[in-house]
């Protein structure tokens, strides 16, 4: 017993500033196999307990900044491809000999040997003063998926951002000799195809661009918009192309003035006076409703002394046409170049 009491006596003391803890940050277990101790400072034990702390931010805020990049990278390219894509429409733009004020319908002119050598689906050309709609329409029959997310050009976007086209409705036809016409275009977010139509819910926007053109190879319609109408995407009772009887499309026509978000200044002609209705749909800012512009035939000049109402003659059906040689193409947009230089 003394002995062991001189051991202890003999053991050095150690500061009050040094702690054994051992390896691994956890006391050992009653009974278990004990790990060598270290002998580490207070401040040493302090200190790996901040950088311990630190670790998960350091994580967090590299996770943080991955995530930023890829955000920047994704919408850098959805931005290219809303620039490409409107750079697209811009290049077919010279196809289009716009009238100057005062001019007449027959003052129109559109290259339509160019424009069906890049796509021979092509119907119509649509042009809205004072805004930017200034498109080629195509057409599909049967078909209202393909032009969503496939350019005039026939060509998709690799970024996932879709350009599309604007269309007539594939259960249309294609000579526009339906009483109900309906044409699509895409609300893109830089302002692009139908988007401005959304705007037409002012009513000083509306009175202030009720005129649409919308140009043919068989001739060129002046439209009137007489209501603009906010329509779920889900409705089933507005697409339609015929009615059975005029009476049916008087019904239809004073529903949508009824309806119409805003009042036509100054008002368009009785219902019934009316006998061919144009509709230029885009969806709104959710995708969930729909904003269509319903116009009237105003004027009409016939090309090829066709009647207004029977419609046009020799567009290509291309339901299954492919687009035609690039080269070819391109040759044909170099002469585009040289007739408006």
């Amino acid at each position: 017993m003394e002995r062991d009491r001189m051991q202890q006596r003999q053991r050095p003391v150690r500061s009050a500033r040094e702690v054994y803890v051992p390896r691994g940050g956890q006391p050992q277990l009653a009974g278990a196999t004990r790990l060598p101790y270290s002998h580490q400072s207070k401040e040493q034990v302090l200190l790996q307990a901040r950088k311990r702390r630190r670790r998960p931010w350091r994580i967090v805020v590299a996770v943080a900044a991955v995530v930023l990049v890829l955000s920047l990278a994704a919408l850098g390219c959805i931005w290219f491809s809303y620039w490409n894509g409107q750079n697209s429409y811009d290049e077919l733009s010279d196809a289009l000999t716009v009238q100057e004020e005062g001019a007449t319908l027959a003052d129109f002119r559109v290259d339509w040997a160019a424009l069906q050598a890049i796509n021979p689906g092509v119907v119509a050309w649509i042009y809205v003063p004072g805004t930017v709609i200034n498109y080629p329409v195509a057409y599909r029959s049967g078909d209202d998926e393909y032009y969503l997310d496939h350019n005039f050009y026939g060509d998709t976007s690799a970024f996932g951002a879709e350009y599309g086209s604007i269309m007539l409705a594939g259960d249309n036809d294609a000579n526009f000799a339906d009483q109900l016409n309906i044409i699509y275009g895409h609300n893109m977010r830089n302002g692009a195809m139908f988007a401005c139509l959304n705007d037409f819910l002012d009513p000083a926007v509306f009175n202030s661009h009720r005129v649409f053109y919308l140009l043919t190879p068989a001739g060129n319609y002046e439209l009137r918009s007489f209501a603009i109408d906010h329509i779920a995407g889900s409705a089933t009772d507005i697409v339609r192309q015929n009615f059975p009887s005029t009476a049916d499309l008087t019904a239809y026509i004073q529903a949508r003035v009824d309806q119409s978000r805003v009042q036509p200044d100054p008002a368009a002609p009785a219902a019934n006076t009316i006998p061919k209705v144009f509709a230029f749909s885009t969806c709104d800012d959710d995708n969930s409703y729909r904003n269509v512009v319903f116009c009237y035939v105003s004027e009409y000049f016939s090309l090829n002394g066709s009647d207004e109402n029977a419609g046009t003659a020799n567009i290509v059906d291309n339901e299954s046409a492919d687009l035609v040689n690039p080269d070819y193409v391109e040759g044909l947009e170099s002469g585009m170049e040289e007739r408006v230089s």
